[in-house]
């Protein structure tokens, strides 16, 4: 199987209709807008996460604009399948699954004495060996996952190396990572035919000039696809680390940290990942320790926000609770100093699309060392600022988070000291506060971000009224949600006396001058001397 040329892609068109295509079909249907495919459709959440990184990389690596204007004229006038197909066929050797010579994301000198693997340790939520053994595997059992097709494993071994987890000693984490934040920029256009899949793909493919190397007319491919460069051995010994001097800046979207080698076994079956029946299977695979170790950083991947720790800069990951707006301004943003929004996503504030018809598409997977907590899906508004206001426009939107947190902050230790005495020091995780927290008052953020760029647009440049709204409803649901959790289970006086100081406290706390020095308010006499009591 070739994952050029051959038809493996789930995707829905316009009409509904579903169907598998080729990499290079991706616009076909697409002309006068008769029925342009809209989406993919994977059989797993990550699966599509997975596909879209796998089309930008192989668009960024065979078919960058030249410039800016090049990007604007495909972006409204898309290729044919026929110009994608010569492109992408530049390098299909790269991409056969199967066969003598190359194969995609695979290590060919692994043999038959090398580790064996069942299939089900390429989909990082499976158990682990020692989670098996201790008969922990409660909520996703043992050989849920005993055989795939050929297309789930191309895309499943792709998934796996763009989110490899940490696996014990030699088993190495992928550029970014085990289970990165992937942001995507995609279109709200108001003709619904224009929010295509090509679309989606184009806002995030940058200029080629992002990748040029100097003195390099043409892409050396074999630094671009490791995995068919013949001495990759010499990067791969134990204490070696990959940097971007190693390798073409292109290679940042094929992440190759795990040596791994598919099994074939030609025999008919049902996928358990797709339902589907196979004439082809895949039930294990080879493997080796120490593939490309990437953990000495210096790599940049367009599609995530980075954060800046002493000198160096690291991605961020999906946390507990989800993709919620208190991202929003690393997300959307970034602040120079502290983070940077991913590449795509900066690159975008330049261009002519109105962010009102634009919004980001953010996944991941959280992860707990080798272990997959959740996967995290969420699309977030994009409001594009003209460049003389962007620096007004992040001072306001880093107070009204800043107020958030605080508020987040105060409602956890209220419900705390609601449940607790001052003598039980009991510890506990309280992250269901904050995301009940967040998604309370979620939309009324963006309803505020919204209102602030509007009135930066239009020349208002008193924001006080907005805020004074903003620490009213982050007291008011604060409160609520104190009600919800603190006052559900008491039965004595004592505990009536401490939830009643609990909620005061956090009333004065929520609406004291600190909060209201965060957000840039006035802060009247009376409120400073409440504070200090």
């Amino acid at each position: 199987m070739n994952l050029i040329k051959d038809v493996w892609i789930p995707v829905q068109r316009f009409s509904e209709k579903l169907e598998e295509i080729s990499p290079f079909e991706i616009t076909s249907r697409i002309e006068n807008d008769s029925d342009p495919i809209m989406s993919l459709n994977a059989p797993r959440p990550d699966f599509n996460g997975a596909l879209l990184q796998f089309l930008v990389g192989l668009l960024q690596a065979v078919f960058p604009p030249e410039n800016e204007t090049e990007w604007e004229d495909l972006f409204v006038n898309p290729p044919s399948p026929e110009v994608l197909k010569e492109a992408m066929e530049k390098v299909k050797s790269a991409f056969e699954l199967f066969g003598d010579g190359p194969r995609f994301m695979q290590d060919t000198n692994l043999n038959e004495e090398d580790t064996v693997f069942d299939i089900s340790a390429l989909f990082i939520e499976s158990p682990g060996e020692n989670t098996i053994k201790l008969k922990k595997d409660f909520f996703i059992k043992r050989n849920s996952i005993s055989q795939i097709c050929e297309k789930c494993a191309g895309i499943g071994l792709f998934s796996f190396q763009t989110n490899s987890p940490s696996g014990g000693q030699g088993h190495l984490t992928s550029i970014r990572g085990g289970g990165p934040l992937t942001t995507f920029v995609t279109s709200k256009l108001k003709n619904p035919k224009k929010n295509s899949l090509w679309s989606k793909l184009w806002l995030n493919v940058l200029p080629k000039s992002y990748f040029q190397v100097n003195g390099q007319k043409k892409i050396p491919f074999q630094s671009v696809f490791p995995w068919t460069n013949p001495k990759i051995e010499d990067l791969q010994s134990k204490g070696k680390t990959t940097t971007p001097k190693d390798l073409h800046p292109l290679s940042v979207y094929w992440s190759y940290p795990r040596r791994i080698l598919l099994r074939k076994d030609v025999e008919n079956g049902i996928c358990d990942v797709c339902n589907r029946s196979s004439s082809v299977l895949v039930r294990s695979y080879h493997t080796k320790t120490y593939g490309l170790s990437y953990s000495e950083g210096g790599w940049i991947h367009p599609l995530s926000p980075y954060y800046k720790s002493k000198e160096s800069w690291f991605p961020y990951h999906p946390q507990p609770g989800g993709i919620l707006y208190h991202y929003w301004q690393t997300i959307a943003l970034g602040k120079e100093q502290e983070d940077q929004a991913a590449l795509v996503i900066r690159r975008f504030l330049n261009r002519k699309i109105p962010g009102e018809q634009t919004s980001i598409l953010t996944f991941g997977y959280d992860m707990d060392n080798m272990k997959a907590r959740c996967w995290y899906e969420s699309e977030i508004p994009f409001f594009n600022i003209p460049s003389d206001k962007i620096e007004k426009f992040e001072e306001q939107v880093s107070q009204i988070l800043n107020a958030s947190t605080e508020v987040k902050k105060n409602l956890r230790q209220a419900v705390r000291n609601a449940w607790l005495d001052k003598k039980n020091d009991s510890k506990g995780d309280l992250t269901f506060l904050d995301v009940s927290f967040l998604k309370d008052t979620e939309n009324s953020f963006y309803d505020l971000i919204r209102n602030v760029q509007e009135n930066l647009i239009s020349g208002v440049a008193d924001f006080a009224a907005l805020k004074e709204t903003w620490l009213k409803l982050l007291n008011e649901s604060a409160c609520k949600l104190f009600d919800q959790y603190a006052e559900s289970d008491f039965s004595e006086l004592e505990d009536y006396e401490r939830i009643v100081k609990a909620k005061e406290n956090l009333k004065i706390s929520n609406l004291g001058s600190k909060t209201r020095i965060i957000l840039g308010l006035i802060v009247s006499e009376k409120t400073s001397k409440r504070n200090k009591k």
